[in-house]
């Protein structure tokens, strides 16, 4: 909500809903490959029986997605808090959910619900206290300057789009694929359209507001500015809790695509190697270090969008487009060509990021080179040939003496024999 003010101010309005619209467009094909592929509808999994090398592509790309997503979330959630040295501490956050992750994935589901649903109620109540005024005098100015600078804009408004592929990648643990990842779908669908159209009228009817203004905690102010000062620590911990919440879901997902892609021998089978606890060692180190590292280089909330939107846009150009050009499967044409508008525009987009911020294609680049170099790695030890065993000498066995004939032996001394 920030990032997008800082974009475009008061004129944002028309970017987010273009946005909502590509997102409702990407929601629907999603809800298809999820049809079609009910084991599991990301990007690696659909796309890996059209092209195993594109299928990476996309896995590197999306794990590039969830490096970005545990620095982005954690820090934001950091300075939600209001802590000084966000950076330092969204640091220690990483390494305290990478020890608890040491110990296995714990039945967190139950908490994750109450601690979305008691977000979804704070922001709630923001839209409920901010109606009257958002409905009535939103300050909506016209799109400034030309195509191409709105299209820059644009493309600053892609954060919506994870959750989609993150349900597709979960189709495999639902019990009945199609109808579930439906319905998630479509909630996260329902939320993202709901809840980010009226707080962006919220927004737009504070006057006085520049862009860059609340950055980091645009939600936070909007709390305060329409309930009160007091509901700012409200929204602080409901969010900022949120988005903790969001990094370890994040981590979770790059350890379970190291591993599935070393089991696949498309990554070095160090990967799979278990601690005591059942979590894979290696994976587990790179899904913390990556996000260090990403902090300590790029510190501020801005710059880290930027990084994500390379990452979940590529994958799901990737995905999108390798099915909407796939013959083989069982696709109506009106389906099949709103898939390949929205690749399109995704590839567009996608390509605009790499051109506009170049800090953003260094990283998905240095991120697939590393993967590659990983998966040359591990093909090149499973075709090497085994070193050729020594000759061992056979012993000479003397030919056994003639066979005599033996009595018969009762049944039951031989069972007996047989047990002692």
């Amino acid at each position: 909500m920030g990032i997008g003010f800082a974009l475009a101010g008061y004129s944002s309005f028309w970017h987010l809903g273009a946005m909502m619209v590509l997102t409702i467009l990407v929601a629907f094909n999603y809800i298809t490959i999820c049809r079609l592929y009910p084991n599991g509808g990301g990007v690696y999994s659909s796309v890996r029986n059209r092209s195993r090398l594109l299928a990476v592509f996309g896995a590197l790309l999306l794990g590039a997605d969830y490096v970005v997503t545990m620095a982005l979330s954690i820090l934001d959630a950091c300075h939600y808090f209001g802590l000084e040295n966000p950076v330092l501490w969204a640091i220690l956050i990483v390494l305290a959910i990478a020890y608890l992750n040491w110990f296995g994935p714990k039945h967190s589901g139950g908490l994750a619900l109450l601690i979305t649903a008691i977000t979804i109620v704070t922001l709630l109540v923001i839209v409920v206290a901010s109606a009257p005024t958002a409905l009535s005098s939103p300050r909506i100015d016209p799109p400034e300057e030309g195509f191409f600078h709105n299209w820059g804009v644009f493309t600053g408004f892609v954060l919506s789009l994870s959750g989609i592929e993150a349900i597709s990648n979960m189709t495999g643990l639902m019990k009945d694929p199609t109808r579930d990842s439906r319905r998630a779908i479509l909630s996260v669908l329902t939320k993202v359209l709901l809840v980010n159209g009226f707080l962006g009228l919220a927004m737009l009817a504070v006057q006085g507001l520049t862009p860059g203004d609340h950055l980091e905690d645009m939600i936070r102010f909007l709390g305060e500015h329409y309930v009160g000062q007091w509901f700012g620590w409200v929204v602080a911990a409901s969010l900022g809790v949120l988005l903790i919440s969001a990094g370890n879901t994040a981590m979770n997902g790059l350890i379970s695509v190291q591993f599935l892609m070393s089991v696949d021998n498309e990554l070095p089978s160090s990967l799979r190697i278990l601690n005591s606890h059942g979590v894979p060692i290696v994976p587990l180190l790179v899904s913390t270090g990556l996000p260090i590292a990403v902090l300590l280089l790029v510190g501020d909330v801005e710059t880290l969008a930027h990084l994500y939107a390379i990452g979940i846009v590529g994958a799901i150009t990737i995905d999108l487009g390798a099915n909407a050009t796939d013959k083989s499967l069982k696709i109506g044409k009106t389906i099949r060509l709103f898939m390949l508008i929205s690749a399109s525009v995704l590839l567009l987009v996608e390509i605009s990021i790499a051109i506009n911020k170049i800090q953003a294609a260094l990283f998905a680049l240095a991120i697939i080179v590393a993967g590659l170099s990983a998966r040359w790695i591990a093909q090149s030890r499973a075709k090497a040939p085994l070193p050729a065993a020594e000759a061992v000498p056979v012993p000479v066995v003397p030919p056994s003496p003639p066979k005599r004939r033996r009595r018969s032996i009762p049944s039951t001394k031989y069972l007996l024999a047989l047990k002692g």
